[in-house]
């Protein structure tokens, strides 16, 4: 698996929820290659560009000097990172979909964007 570009801050919601994902296969994938958990986060903040370095370069000098409370830990960053980029109506507009879904193409299609619509609410 290749790694992915770095996230600019130029897209949020799900792509940006989709971004984090595929970083965290990555290092999942390679997990070897780190020693601690905190490295893992410090390395996918190391992966963020642009306006969201605003964002993470902060969280990395905190980890680093050992000070208040960064998330040192995947799901304590996943959290962070989607408070910060991941779209806050998301499950709602996902329940609405679901709520008002009709089939209207084969049936392969409707049972995949339901699942699709089911992921969005966990």
């Amino acid at each position: 698996m290749e790694l992915p570009d770095p996230y600019k801050g130029d897209t949020r919601g799900q792509k940006a929820t989709q971004w984090l994902d595929q970083m965290l296969l990555w290092v999942a994938l390679h997990q070897d290659q780190f020693n601690e958990e905190e490295q893992m986060v410090v390395w996918i903040l190391y992966h963020m560009t642009d306006k969201v370095a605003n964002w993470a370069l902060p969280i990395i000098g905190t980890i680093i000097k050992g000070k208040g409370n960064p998330p040192t830990t995947i799901p304590a960053f996943t959290a962070k990172f989607k408070e910060a980029f991941a779209n806050p109506n998301a499950k709602r507009a996902a329940a609405q979909k679901i709520a008002t879904l009709n089939q209207t193409s084969t049936t392969s299609e409707y049972i995949t964007e339901f699942c699709n619509l089911m992921a969005e609410l966990d």
